[in-house]
């Protein structure tokens, strides 16, 4: 039998699609990955994990019995084995409609209604929905990076309006209309914020609905972190607001009940006059989840008891924990050279601040400065690249950072004696369940290498950063004695013109 010849020159018909090859930084995953390469394996200190928004990593921050018992219940009762509807089961989406309207004045039904995997689905969703070769889409700066990346897929083009930090990181309703035109389909706001850690008020809400009203567009409003809540301003659905604009609200139980790993989220309708239906929105929604995977049938026959039964006292005590966390956070950041936070933290597990590139030594900008955080103290953050503060107004000198707090003392097991020496716990302890870890996803993440320093090791917190004046002066100041305990250490990445390391700081594994 002749042998078949073994073609060699034959030129492949298929590619990687280039659409999808973005630089590492510029995605949260991507740098991830590319900060965990730079790590340097023969440090042995444990690494420090501050970039990622899962707090249910960490033992502290378990999900309700409830939750748990619902979902081994609906997983015995076999009830829940088969294909679920492409919209989600009734009794799923009846539970998601009540729980929504406790906070409406227009109850919603089963109807406005459709079950995701996730809320990042959600988004996927009405993005595509929405997309079209003329259509944009109007998003905030700072944001969570996937609604860029969602949005062109989508064939959305997409455009920018900018958060006010000096005013707890509002919309800048001016950029709003100047970026607008008449193919402008959609505006995306995050509240509680992700990543400033902001929760808008009722009045800033109901100018934002009445602006895109007078634009013609509809309002995203990512609404993940609802509840998540600790400070002034209480949580305000955007729905209220639906009977002024339409409104679509995505949703999931992932951060408040501490389980993103269930993937199950919502999208809701807000549209009392029908718009969204005349529109063909509706239709559009529909006809998309006929084509997409659903959540899975037994997660969402747990939902009605999961929704319905969850005590009070659980919330609670997430909620006590993440304001500790945040509020450590932010006072600790006014004593770290070079790095200042504009607002205190209201809501969801992210809080921003400001690094001053110009105080530092050999630090190109924010990613330079999380890759060297990584290789030379095992500290993960996240760069701001990712979250398009780079063209913030805000950033004409400095970049922002994102950190995030993790569990790191006992307060049962903390010594009687306050002072800073007696408090101040090892990186390389296994980290105890009693402490909050602030994590979330902002703009930029600012290694601060505090988390290293006698006091804010003690207490455990990261951060992320903002702009802020220039008060080296002060600093210096403030900073004369440790310059006169340390001197002649190695600077690395401390501010330039302060001083050396603080008191405090390992000696071992990887030097200065």
């Amino acid at each position: 039998m002749e042998k078949s010849k073994v073609v060699t020159n034959k030129k492949w018909g298929f590619q990687g699609n280039s659409e999808l090859n973005a630089e590492p930084e510029t995605t949260i995953r991507g740098a991830l990955t590319l900060l965990m390469s730079n790590l340097n394996v023969s440090d042995q200190r444990r690494v420090i994990p501050m970039s990622v928004s899962e707090p249910s990593a960490f033992p502290c921050f378990t999900t309700s019995p409830i939750a748990t018992d619902a979902i081994a219940e609906a997983v015995r009762s076999t009830e829940f084995n088969s294909y679920p509807p492409t919209q989600g089961l009734l009794p799923a989406r009846t539970a998601v409609a009540e729980y929504l309207s406790r906070d409406l004045p227009n109850k919603l039904s089963p109807d406005d209604v459709f079950m995701t995997l996730g809320c990042q689905q959600a988004a996927q969703t009405i993005l595509h929905v929405l997309g079209g070769s003329n259509n944009n889409i109007l998003l905030p700066r700072p944001y969570f990076p996937y609604y860029d990346v969602f949005a062109k897929a989508s064939r959305l083009q997409v455009r920018f309006f900018d958060l006010l930090p000096d005013q707890n990181w509002e919309v800048d309703l001016d950029s709003v209309i100047a970026v607008a035109d008449e193919n402008t389909v959609a505006m995306v706001i995050i509240n509680p914020g992700n990543p400033c850690g902001n929760v808008l008020t009722y009045h800033h809400l109901k100018k934002i609905a009445e602006t895109a009203r007078t634009l013609g567009m509809l309002v995203i409003s990512d609404e993940v972190y609802a509840h998540i809540v600790f400070g002034e301003n209480p949580f305000v659905p955007m729905g209220v607001f639906g009977s002024i604009t339409p409104v679509i609200t995505l949703g999931s139980i992932s951060k408040r009940w501490m389980v993103p790993g269930w993937r199950i989220g919502w999208l809701a309708t807000h549209d009392p006059h029908g718009t969204l239906e005349e529109h063909g929105i509706i239709r559009s929604i529909k006809q998309y989840f006929n084509l997409s995977s659903y959540p899975p049938a037994f997660i969402q026959g747990a939902l009605p008891h999961i929704l319905a039964k969850t005590k009070d006292d659980f919330f609670s005590r997430i909620l006590n924990m993440i304001k500790e966390a945040a509020d450590t956070c932010y006072e600790g950041i006014k004593d770290v050279p070079g790095v200042t936070c504009p607002t205190r933290p209201q809501g969801s597990t992210c809080v921003m601040a400001k690094l001053d590139i110009a105080m530092f030594e050999d630090i190109k900008d924010d990613l330079d400065f999380c890759v060297k955080l990584a290789k030379e103290e095992s500290v993960i953050i996240l760069p701001g690249h990712g979250f398009n503060i780079c063209c913030h107004p805000w950033d004409t000198s400095s970049h922002l950072l994102v950190l995030r707090r993790k569990p790191m003392v006992d307060p049962a097991q903390t010594p009687t004696d306050t002072s800073v020496s007696a408090a101040k716990p090892r990186r390389d302890e296994t980290p105890v369940s009693a402490h909050p870890y602030l994590s979330g996803m902002t703009s930029l993440d600012a290694p601060v290498i505090t988390e290293d320093s006698d006091e804010e090791e003690a207490k455990g917190f990261k951060i992320t950063l903002e702009f802020v004046p220039n008060h080296k002066a002060a600093l210096k100041t403030q900073l004369e004695e440790i310059e006169k305990a340390e001197n002649g250490l190695d600077r690395k990445i401390w501010p330039k013109e302060i001083g050396p390391t603080p008191i405090g700081r390992e000696k071992s594994g990887t030097p200065w």
